[in-house]
């Protein structure tokens, strides 16, 4: 049924997937919480979304503290070509459901991301961390983890064939 906007929702269960327009759309597990709601906790899946088509494959974690669904996505799909990953706003309380960058890095090797970005960092606090922190720590694991890792300025379009020009240390500028 159609909601306000005439777009008909989809629910989708974890690893089930829709084609539309060539690109197929596969709904990816998170480790998360969705109790936003305190009426109705925990009623939806949290979820990452993998998206591929003839030419390329990303994978955008969502909100998600480290786990193996990393390795069980490259086990589905194989290499991802780009890795989105979720690697700011984290604190030992949400060690469950936030991953630091240290462990976005690691998720983006287990998944074999061809190249990652690291995101969720930077543009608003909930955590204790310094605004820039994610992405120093993201650059230094990704260079000691062997992980092709690009830094766009947030709200950067980023084409993937010219990805390698987006390495930058960009934060650098702000302290």
């Amino acid at each position: 049924m159609p909601d306000r906007s005439g777009f008909r929702r989809l629910r989708f269960l974890w690893w089930e997937s829709i084609e539309l327009d060539g690109v197929i759309y596969t709904l990816i597990p998170a480790q998360h919480y969705t109790g936003r709601n305190p009426l109705k906790p925990n009623t939806t899946l949290w979820g990452g979304i993998y998206f591929a088509d003839d030419s390329h494959s990303v994978y955008y974690t969502g909100d998600t503290g480290y786990y193996d669904v990393f390795s069980r996505v490259y086990e589905r799909f194989g290499a991802v070509d780009l890795m989105l990953a979720d690697s700011g706003q984290y604190d030992a309380g949400w060690a469950q459901t936030h991953m630091n960058p240290r462990e976005s890095v690691q998720a983006a090797k287990d998944a074999h991301a061809k190249w990652y970005i690291p995101i969720h960092w930077g543009a608003f606090a909930l955590s204790n961390h310094a605004w820039d922190e994610p992405p120093k720590q993201a650059t230094a694991a990704a260079g000691e983890l062997g992980v092709n890792i690009a830094t766009p300025r947030m709200g950067e379009a980023v084409r993937y064939d010219e990805i390698e020009q987006f390495t930058e240390a960009w934060w650098e500028e702000y302290e």
